[in-house]
């Protein structure tokens, strides 16, 4: 049976980003560029740099995105490859992939969002 959110409901330790509000309340001095270098050392130097570029530079937006919708990521850890607690999580310490996706599919329907399911992807 299809179902919305995909392998994304398997995640487990939560969502890198760095210098946001939430690292800094735990103290945590973290930045972008540090954030863009162990990910790309993580990745075998073999990301593609614009990507990264992007994906590090709006980390910290998405999580604030997040928390001005009550999706609240407000504890931390360390994961692997890391050099700082940048991983965001709930403190429930739910599972981050099925709470994101249970989270934002209630925000989907409070707003009455159209899903598309059973779709084909003809791009590129």
């Amino acid at each position: 049976m299809p179902q919305l959110g995909g392998n994304t409901t398997r995640a487990s330790s939560g969502m890198n980003a760095a210098a946001t509000e939430v690292q800094r309340k735990h103290h945590i001095k973290d930045t972008v560029a540090s954030f863009y270098h162990d990910t790309f050392v993580g990745g075998g130097e073999q990301n593609n740099p614009e990507l990264l570029k992007y994906f590090t530079e709006n980390g910290a937006d998405a999580i604030d995105w997040l928390m001005k919708h009550g999706i609240v990521l407000d504890d931390l850890t360390i994961t692997g490859g890391m050099s700082t607690m940048r991983t965001h999580r709930p403190s429930s310490m739910a599972p981050i992939g099925g709470y994101l996706v249970t989270e934002l599919l209630k925000l989907a329907d409070k707003l009455s969002c159209q899903s598309l399911r059973k779709c084909t992807w003809t791009g590129y």
